[in-house]
């Protein structure tokens, strides 16, 4: 008969994973049992105390267990929307010693065709002379290029059968008149005009930071040397002064953006002197917001190289809106912060 005993040592193996086991299981036991008899944390020493019932030990091990659970998720939870998204709010109460960025003025006017370069525009862009008969038709189209809004385009209506490709860009930026605008300001600062591309078409802006994103030319290295300007909190009114050629609109927005057509506008009128009153509330960031990188903090200081794809500006209600559809919830807009002014902008022609 054959023997199907296994060896010797087969038979001793599960005794010694019980020996080995019990062992290491006595100390743990053995450190719990001091830590919850000595420590000075609630409900620890419930758990070991003599003369309890089973089920009240029980009970104490699980709240225990669910109060140090709690305690982790809050922080990690903590630790997380920080790294996501690391803000500190402070509030500096020294209100005398603050300076006030002044909002960065477009002005967009009624008119943006010159008489006098039609000829040469119409010719450049749709090689008609003016004495051929189509020669109306492309002025009327080249008016409607020039004077239209994004949400104002009935003026394309009489051209919905034209069969052709032109650069309505340049035709816009050909056709502008060259207009001189004139600016005094409260800080003796140069606020020079600079033509930009906006949702109105061909616009003018000034003490604007991000006029390189929408500007239609180049721009000189100093052009936006002394901008944002600023108003110091004692001289209690800041003012710009501006002398324009021509019935416009004006857009008052952040000198850190560019202006918004949804936003309320200012009509001005060569007859009418105007002025406007503002008060201003701005919210800044710490200096240590600058030490984290584009990245995580979300965005880049003008001085910064940009992040991929992105610009430095940007308009308010298309980012909101990007954001919204991107999250599928939506969102409230609002401001607040802890410092304002009051300046002064009188405008007159």
């Amino acid at each position: 008969m054959m023997n199907t005993r296994y060896p010797s040592h087969h038979e001793k193996q599960p005794k010694t994973k019980t020996k080995c086991m019990s062992s290491m299981t006595k100390p743990i036991i053995s450190f719990s049992k001091d830590f919850c008899k000595e420590t000075s944390m609630h409900g620890f020493i419930h758990i070991t105390a003599p003369r309890r019932h089973w089920v009240e030990r029980l009970l104490w091990i699980v709240v225990t267990a669910l109060c140090v659970w709690g305690a982790l998720d809050v922080a990690l939870g903590q630790l997380q929307r920080y790294n996501e998204s690391p803000t500190v709010v402070t509030l500096e109460k020294d209100f005398r010693s603050w300076d006030f960025y002044l909002p960065a003025l477009t002005l967009c006017f009624n008119n943006r065709v010159d008489n006098k370069k039609l000829p040469a525009v119409v010719k450049k862009y749709f090689g008609v002379e003016p004495s051929d008969d189509q020669y109306q038709y492309y002025v009327r189209l080249v008016k409607a290029i020039a004077n239209s809004d994004i949400l104002h385009l009935e003026g394309f209506q009489e051209f919905g059968d034209l069969e052709t490709s032109v650069d309505m860009f340049g035709v816009a930026v050909d056709i502008m008149p060259d207009y001189v605008i004139k600016t005094k300001s409260s800080d003796d600062i140069s606020y020079p005009w600079i033509p930009v591309m906006t949702e109105a078409g061909v616009c003018h802006t000034t003490n604007c930071l991000a006029v390189a994103d929408v500007a239609v030319g180049p721009l000189k290295s100093n052009a936006t040397a002394d901008w944002p300007g600023s108003c110091a909190y004692a001289s209690l009114s800041c003012f710009i002064i501006t002398d324009i050629p021509a019935n416009g609109r004006f857009y008052i927005h952040s000198p850190y953006d560019v202006m918004d057509l949804s936003v309320g506008w200012t009509d001005i009128r060569l007859t009418l002197v105007r002025t406007t009153e503002l008060s201003v509330m701005e919210s800044r960031c710490g200096a240590g917001v600058k030490d984290l990188s584009p990245s995580r903090r979300g965005c880049s200081y003008m001085d910064e190289p940009r992040l991929s794809g992105r610009k430095h500006s940007y308009i308010a209600h298309f980012a909101l809106q990007n954001k919204t559809e991107r999250d599928g919830v939506p969102l409230r807009r609002g401001s607040q912060g802890p410092q304002s002014l009051t300046a002064r902008m009188l405008i007159h022609g």
